[in-house]
């Protein structure tokens, strides 16, 4: 339904910032149960890019919102479709281009502003889609 958030997104609504937010370093999560495991390790590294349980649940949850809102560019006006398709951009090319890494780390305040963005967005496609 249209204008409304979607019951079936809330579980990608929940896991997307959570995850989002433990990839960019705006919080960490560690359980010291039976030895110790770090959630952001890192699982597998592609070509130098560390790939991270949170990017993988961020990743998900991103196409599980575009896939259940069905998110197409007609259902958009060109100014939002920009804002969505530069904010599921911003995790892939913190994860694969070190030239952004280094930018969105140069200062505390930029990975928490990107995390809002994101976090913002996915509400936004949920209730338009």
């Amino acid at each position: 339904m249209r204008n409304q958030i979607d019951t079936v997104d809330l579980g990608a609504l929940i896991a997307l910032p959570i995850a989002a937010g433990m990839e960019l370093g705006v919080w960490s999560l560690e359980l010291n149960v039976f030895g110790g495991f770090d959630i952001s390790k890192t699982l597998i590294e592609l070509g130098g890019a560390e790939i991270t349980l949170p990017f993988l649940v961020a990743i998900a949850s991103i196409i599980a919102l575009v896939a259940q809102g069905q998110v197409s560019q007609d259902d958009y006006q060109d100014e939002e479709w920009y804002v969505i398709a530069g904010s599921m951009a911003v995790l892939p090319l913190y994860v694969f281009v070190p030239a952004f890494n280094e930018l969105v780390t140069m200062a505390d305040a930029i990975p928490f502003v990107l995390w809002v963005a994101l976090s913002g967005v996915s509400v936004y496609i949920s209730y338009k889609g």
